[in-house]
């Protein structure tokens, strides 16, 4: 992980990371044009011929140029592409920021891997699960870890469990040249710009004081309670949303109840007791009106995420 000279792997690499495509949809024919799609066209949209990426990788060492890389590939797929999967063992700090600030920028949802779940079909050279309602392609040993971390961060939906963060270094031979006061104006000036973009992104600082005290030459794999600090801060079907986001929906398209989320979470506890027929018809009911909100949040998404690349952030 290398903020100027920091780094957060001990690995020279002669190479950044991949970014690609690894989930495609088909646009609807012309005949058959969604509501959404005949907005965003009446603001400009080009519906083009076959199809668009939704979902996009970032896989291997994290080096200057791979958010360059990422936002090529984003804007391409406006709005549609919504979601990056991130596979990467560190690399630059600076450069994991700048993704975690484009992510930011437009709306997208960062996805860490996921430890496999014994049950589920053996992972094969890809790994395809479903993960909080969306499409994780993987392959098996996959981490978000380092630097990796801060990238992750930027995304305005987290998901995933395999993460892993330990303290920034500098390279070994520009702390030989150093003198002890340098070594720590160079630590202070780097957790000041750690500090800065977790306030940014909208974490406690007190990740940076975590991630101190983990050795350097160690690393601390983040536990589910951790984690759900990070990705549980809204309600059923805001799972992973970042705070503002949630309260952003909430404004845009309504929000369930505090009684409908219990309800809603009460409908998939295991061992439910058999409900009458009344109370079949009032959760199918719950579920349409959840189904609604949430395609609403999912649409407003997509179109702010237009309009940052085509009115200037006016949303």
């Amino acid at each position: 992980m290398v903020i100027g000279a920091f780094l957060l792997v001990p690995v020279s690499y002669t190479a950044g990371a991949t970014v690609n495509c690894v989930l495609s949809r088909e646009l609807p024919e012309a005949t058959k044009k969604t509501v959404m799609v005949e907005q965003l066209e009446s603001e400009g949209y080009v519906v083009p011929k076959g199809s668009v990426c939704a979902i996009a990788q970032l896989s291997g060492p994290i080096e200057d140029g791979d958010a360059d890389q990422l936002e090529t590939l984003v804007i391409a797929n406006l709005p549609f592409l919504s979601q990056v999967e991130l596979n990467s063992r560190g690399g630059s700090v600076a450069e994991a920021m700048k993704i975690g600030r484009l992510a930011r920028r437009y709306y997208l949802k960062t996805n860490a891997p996921s430890y496999w779940i014994p049950g589920d079909p053996e992972p094969g050279p890809h790994w395809h699960r479903h993960l909080q309602g969306a499409m994780s392609v993987f392959a098996p040993g996959a981490v978000c870890a380092s630097s990796c971390f801060f990238a992750w961060l930027g995304g305005v939906t987290r998901s995933g469990d395999i993460i892993g963060i330990h303290r920034p270094f500098p390279p070994i031979n520009d702390m030989q040249r150093m003198s002890p006061d340098q070594a720590g104006r160079l630590y202070r000036n780097v957790s000041d710009t750690i500090r800065t973009y977790l306030a940014e992104v909208e974490a406690s600082a007190h990740w940076l004081d975590d991630m101190m005290k983990i050795s350097s030459d160690d690393i601390l794999m983040l536990s589910q309670e951790q984690l759900s600090e990070l990705t549980d801060s809204g309600p059923p079907l805001d799972e992973g949303d970042v705070p503002s986001i949630v309260q952003w929906k909430a404004a845009r398209c309504g929000s369930l109840t505090a009684t409908e989320r219990q309800e809603w979470r009460d409908m998939f506890m295991p061992g439910r007791p058999n409900a009458s027929v009344q109370q079949e018809l009032y959760r199918e009911k719950l579920q349409r009106h959840a189904a609604s909100i949430s395609t609403c949040g999912f649409q407003a998404l997509m179109l702010a995420r237009w309009r940052v690349h085509t009115l200037g952030g006016r949303n």
